[in-house]
């Protein structure tokens, strides 16, 4: 009896596992098809390189998601996370705080879109002045989980 009741268990815990996560695809997998979804950056235009925030070049959501985080960076909640990603870039840089940021350019090649700022640092441990702060997107999607949770937070704020 005990083990009827211990295969039926297996049964269905595998029953649970299947149903929950689709045959082939990793959670990786499932992660990053979901931020795609949720944030639809356009890889499908034209490859370009600008200067600024242009929706005619680099599509009307991204370039809505990029002025809402310039417009409002200094929100303690986007500060917070912008800083945590500069310390990821720079080794050694801990606790940093971002004092300006400024868009720099953006560029899309391929179905890579690269975005990149400049920043100017508050202190830090290396006694940095300024900085790069590089966000880039393979297929609509960061390998970086803090950069895709900063644009899910922002793009929940733009108007479509």
């Amino acid at each position: 009896m005990k083990k009827i009741l211990f295969t039926m268990s297996l049964l269905l815990l595998s029953a649970a596992t299947l149903s929950a996560q689709p045959l082939g695809q990793s959670q990786d997998d499932q992660y990053k098809s979901e931020v795609r979804s949720k944030l639809s950056l356009d890889t499908t235009l034209p490859d370009y390189a600008t200067y600024k925030v242009d929706p005619k070049v680099m599509g009307s959501r991204l370039a809505a998601i990029l002025q809402e985080l310039c417009a409002n960076y200094k929100r303690s909640d986007y500060l917070s996370i912008l800083s945590k990603i500069q310390s990821d870039q720079i080794e050694g840089l801990d606790n940093c705080t971002i004092e300006k940021l400024g868009l720099v350019s953006a560029s899309k090649t391929g179905n890579t879109i690269t975005i990149r700022f400049k920043t100017t640092l508050g202190r830090n441990p290396l006694d940095l002045k300024k900085s790069d702060l590089i966000f880039t997107f393979v297929d609509g999607v960061s390998e970086q989980k803090l950069v895709n949770s900063l644009f899910l937070t922002l793009s929940r704020y733009i108007k479509e």
